[in-house]
């Protein structure tokens, strides 16, 4: 059995991300950060990371598929749709699922406050 707790603080993480990602202007989707990553990278990095725990949580027998990379006003989208699968795939894996959804929060509260 999941945490519901930690089920929720993901879920409130995936929504408050993708709510930020949405609302930001293309260029600043675009503009490149000192270490020359811009923050519609890091969330395209970020969301195939989340396919690929979605993977080892629930393999498929195929690998983790690789994303495409979307134009910058996707990245919102992209990041929704792999979240909800990382979400239903933890669900299924009680205490390893947890592990993963506090991993995953964490990373979606570092994208967003340090790279959006």
């Amino acid at each position: 059995m999941n945490n519901p707790s930690l089920v929720q603080q993901f879920q409130d993480d995936l929504r408050r991300t993708v709510d930020r990602l949405s609302s930001m202007a293309l260029d600043r989707l675009e503009r490149l950060d000192a270490s020359g990553v811009s923050a519609a990278d890091r969330t395209c990095e970020l969301a195939q990371r989340f396919v690929e725990v979605t993977e080892e949580l629930a393999p498929t027998g195929h690998g983790a598929p690789v994303l495409p990379r979307l134009r910058s006003h996707g990245a919102a989208s992209q990041l929704a749709v792999v979240g909800r699968d990382l979400a239903v795939a933890a669900e299924l894996c009680g205490e390893t699922g947890d592990v993963a959804l506090g991993d995953a929060a964490g990373a979606l509260r570092d994208l967003r406050v340090n790279h959006l």
